[in-house]
């Protein structure tokens, strides 16, 4: 039986063809930035912004289910 393949971020790139945010930067912009600076900014952009921006979203949609 075959593994199935875990899916992964999209590789970063700057090349202009590259998709872009709603900003104008490139897809995994903030990953290469983080990455480059460390993993002691990787694990504080988790804990201090992702975590809680995750949280808020399972209590939105916990406060909209019946």
């Amino acid at each position: 039986m075959p593994v199935p393949k875990t899916p992964r971020a999209a590789p970063f790139t700057d090349k202009p063809e590259h998709p872009k945010t709603a900003e104008g930067k490139p897809f995994g912009w903030k990953r290469q930035k983080l990455f480059a600076a460390g993993d002691s900014k990787l694990f504080e952009f988790i804990y201090k912004e992702l975590l809680l921006h995750l949280h808020s979203l399972a209590a939105s949609t916990a406060k909209d289910t019946p």
